[in-house]
């Protein structure tokens, strides 16, 4: 009776955890050489969805231990799954001041969703934190207008890395983003905004 019951928990954790490594291998090689960034934003632009995923790093060190430190209410030495949701709703907040989206010249609500946290449960470690997550720019059943200005504005760090893709034709208002595999790629720097037009 163990034996198949050991099984049956092995082929169903087994897989799950292969799905997360791959997961997160494909989220890393994607984004590894941008980390140098504290944060990084990849603007997804459709005729049914306008979205922005944002990727936040905490370094290693002093503010990634204090942080862990904060989210261990019970002061058992681990971040459990309730403490864990406390501090990504903390962090994504945090990693979304100073930075304003515009659309048509409004700013966008900024409304979290998807969010997952990447960091060793231990609430000594001071190992780096990385939080995964996207913000919707537009969700209407109806397509966006046929010309329309997305603008992306940073006033907090010197710099962060963005990247656009897009099926619309595109043209580069403000900023320097370069064109290559059908991504464009740059920087947004301070005071120093990237806006775009994309047209049907």
């Amino acid at each position: 009776m163990v034996r198949p019951l050991v099984l049956l928990i092995s082929s169903f954790i087994f897989p799950l955890i292969f799905f997360s490594l791959s997961f997160l291998f494909y989220v890393f090689s994607a984004w590894g050489h941008r980390f140098h960034h504290k944060r990084s934003f990849f603007l997804s632009v459709g005729r049914d969805r306008i979205e922005l995923s944002v990727v936040y790093r905490v370094p290693p060190g002093d503010e990634a231990r204090k942080l862990r430190v904060m989210a261990d209410k019970n002061r058992d030495g681990f971040i459990d799954s309730d403490e864990l949701k406390m501090l990504g709703e903390f962090i994504s907040l945090d990693a979304m001041k100073g930075f304003k989206v515009t659309l048509q010249g409004r700013s966008v609500n900024i409304h979290i969703t998807d969010l997952r946290i990447d960091m060793s449960p231990e609430a000594n470690s001071s190992f780096e934190i990385n939080a995964f997550f996207k913000v919707p720019v537009w969700l209407s059943p109806a397509p966006p207008p046929p010309s329309f200005k997305i603008g992306l504005y940073e006033d907090r760090f010197e710099h962060s890395h963005v990247s656009v893709q897009s099926s619309f034709r595109v043209k580069i208002i403000k900023g320097e983003l370069k064109y290559e595999d059908g991504v464009y790629t740059g920087e947004i720097k301070r005071a120093k905004p990237v806006v775009m037009e994309f047209q049907w």
